[in-house]
């Protein structure tokens, strides 16, 4: 109550923009295509846990239902916490007519190990049990392989984003830009402020997007008082977040948008060209 329920809020205003690149044809049905694609998204996600287990049970030939002397209530607590959270937030795609995406399910899905082994528990003999275990350092093995060649030659800004050549160059702006104050307040595209959370050396607190609802995790006099990097992956969604600013700081600034270009290249010396747009809003004077 007292944070505005901002999950809620997150969630629905994040379907919102998610739904904004939907083809218009597909909306007219989207409360039964939405949920539909989202539930059939975390069975892909399970399948190959699946695929393990069954393999493990066919090994084994032993696999056998749950006892029904078991209580119901264990029974009825293991499934309500492994699949109703994930059925709940589905539903809101039902609901609100809005895209609910798929990888939001991902960490709700680390209870699918649980209720199989619940429900259709294998005896595993010792040799199984070695088997199992080859199993899964051949799969961890060939997932780093995998990583590690998908590394050297992708150039995405997302993944292989040029964190210390950035930083510093950021670092120098902010300085020359604000008398070297400390950069204290990020804001702006979500996957860059994070970046300047978790690898500058001033480590900046990350201002939320509140989607026009009040903020209660930042002091707006201490914002004022410190100033704060706007940043963003592209020129509108830098404007946009500049205007939301304004729009939670009640004030108008007299900001202007700048262009910093950086390049990727993976071991090939192949080479992406990408931009950041950002401004600057200085600490008040005292």
């Amino acid at each position: 109550y007292k944070t505005d329920f901002f999950s809620l809020i997150y969630i629905m205003s994040r379907t919102e923009v998610s739904t904004g690149n939907t083809p218009q044809f597909l909306l007219k049905f989207g409360r039964i295509v939405f949920p539909i694609k989202f539930y059939l998204n975390q069975i892909m996600a399970i399948i190959p846990c699946m695929v393990l287990y069954l393999i493990l049970a066919l090994k084994e030939k032993n696999i056998s239902l749950v006892d029904k002397n078991l209580p119901k209530s264990d029974k009825a607590f293991i499934l309500i916490v492994g699949l109703l959270p994930i059925f709940i937030l589905g539903l809101t795609g039902a609901i609100d007519n809005s895209r609910v995406i798929g990888a939001w399910g991902s960490a709700m899905l680390s209870y699918i190990g649980v209720i199989m082994f619940y429900f259709f528990p294998i005896k595993f003999s010792e040799k199984t049990f070695v088997f199992f275990v080859k199993w899964l350092y051949a799969t961890v093995i060939m997932w780093i392989i995998g990583m590690v060649v998908f590394f050297m030659f992708q150039t995405q800004s997302e993944i292989s984003y040029p964190v210390k050549t950035i930083m510093k160059d950021f670092d120098n702006i902010w300085t020359e830009s604000t008398n070297n104050s400390k950069l204290k307040y990020v804001y702006g595209n979500i996957d860059c402020i994070f970046q300047f959370r978790l690898y500058n050396k001033q480590h900046p607190t990350a201002i939320l997007e509140t989607f026009g609802h009040d903020n209660p995790w930042i002091d707006k006099d201490d914002v004022k008082s410190s100033g704060v990097l706007i940043v963003g992956k592209k020129l509108e969604d830098t404007q946009q977040r500049i205007e939301a600013f304004e729009e939670m700081m009640t004030q108008k600034y007299d900001t202007q948008i700048i262009e910093y270009d950086y390049k990727i290249c993976n071991i090939l010396n192949n080479c992406d060209n990408y931009k950041l747009f950002y401004s600057i809003i200085p600490p008040e004077k005292q």
